[in-house]
């Protein structure tokens, strides 16, 4: 008999943005497993939290703890949905400010 690995819920998502910028709820230790797995630079704070998710997915830690370090570890990425957007908005206006975001054709 197969043995499957329960899946352990945050009590909140972490929203964040992946690919070219698709949102994503991150719901589970699970589920910020695979983001950490699929990220395309390692270091000492992605290991971290990496094998944070490990421990916790075995009950060897606590699951909020889990979300709070991969919610600071997106925040530092730069995927933190509110953070990404706030980001954003102020590259868009300072774009504008300068005269980047309109082309040639319309000045």
């Amino acid at each position: 008999m197969e043995q499957t690995m329960p899946v352990i819920c945050f009590e909140k998502p972490v929203s964040i943005f992946v690919g070219l910028g698709f949102p994503r709820e991150v719901e589970s230790i699970w589920d910020a497993f695979v983001v950490l797995n699929e990220w395309p630079t390692r270091g000492p704070a992605h290991e971290a939290v990496l094998n944070a998710c490990r421990a916790g997915m075995n009950g060897k830690f606590d699951v909020e703890t889990i979300r709070d370090a991969f919610e600071a570890f997106a925040r530092e990425a730069g995927i933190l949905m509110p953070d990404a957007l706030e980001r954003s908005a102020h590259i868009s206006t300072s774009s504008v400010s300068r005269g980047l975001a309109v082309g040639p054709q319309w000045r």
